[in-house]
């Protein structure tokens, strides 16, 4: 019988399919379109967006039903990108899943989440930069552009501070925050205080532009990025885009993908 392999993307997942497309769904066509000779498959690690789309008909599967699946089929060689930000829990879920289906195939090869090796630093940096330059074009002194990321209590939150130490040594004038973690709200505010920023330009630093961009970074609570940031005296324009839409930010995940394929089987 033929060997037969697969492809599984694998994200964290949204509820709002409008930022799905743009992101999870442009991703894995990039992906699915440069890597021949493998049957594409897609995961989410979100159990609570799974059920929550359950209810109104919609399967996706959880990693470790789709990985029985395809034990059942009789693949034997399976290429796994994470479309995860950084190296945090829901990656070292993933990874706990695939050590259970370790000796079930031939082979399982793993491309990296966003942030792993410190070339994907300064890649992702350079991404920044470039989104930055086109959102203060007129490069005034007192406009810079705030990134919301997730965060995360998981020792991979130096992810964030490795990025905004990057974005100081190379002047660019961007921010990194976070929802729950370090860079906290306040550091951030404290910081373009400091540096005499007036205009901000509030992005998501999240693959899609989901809950936390359009609640906490956006919503009309008085606790969000954008009504904390007009309390403070900053004038804000919001840009309600995930960083998966971007051909950059797609791109280093194929990328990812590249390498895997051609690399050693994951240990």
């Amino acid at each position: 019988m033929k060997n037969r392999k697969a492809l599984l993307v694998i994200s964290f997942g949204t509820s709002h399919p409008d930022t799905r497309k743009k992101t999870i769904e442009a991703c894995e066509k990039l992906i699915k379109n440069n890597i021949k000779n493998y049957d594409f498959y897609s995961a989410w690690t979100s159990t609570m967006i799974i059920k929550k789309l359950s209810k109104n008909g919609e399967i996706i599967e959880y990693p470790s039903q789709t990985l029985q699946k395809l034990v059942k089929i009789g693949y034997k060689d399976i290429l796994i990108q994470s479309l995860h930000i950084i190296n945090g829990q829901e990656y070292e879920k993933l990874l706990e899943i695939i050590k259970i289906f370790r000796d079930k195939f031939d082979s399982i090869k793993i491309g990296r989440p966003l942030l792993s090796k410190l070339e994907d630093y300064d890649e992702v940096v350079d991404f920044i930069e470039e989104v930055t330059k086109y959102d203060n074009i007129e490069n005034k002194l007192d406009t810079a552009t705030l990134w919301m990321g997730h965060g995360t209590e998981h020792t991979a939150h130096s992810s964030y501070a490795g990025l905004e130490y990057r974005l100081r040594k190379r002047e660019i004038k961007s921010y990194i925050g976070t929802v729950e973690g370090h860079p906290s709200i306040e550091d951030v505010i404290y910081f373009m205080k400091k540096d005499g920023i007036n205009k901000v330009n509030l992005r998501p630093f999240l693959l899609v532009a989901g809950d936390h961009a359009k609640n906490d970074m956006a919503g009309q609570d008085e606790n969000s990025w954008l009504n904390r940031l007009k309390a403070e005296g900053f004038k804000v324009k919001v840009h309600m885009e995930g960083i998966g839409e971007f051909e950059k930010i797609q791109n280093i995940f194929l990328n990812h993908t590249l390498e895997a394929l051609g690399g050693i089987d994951e240990q």
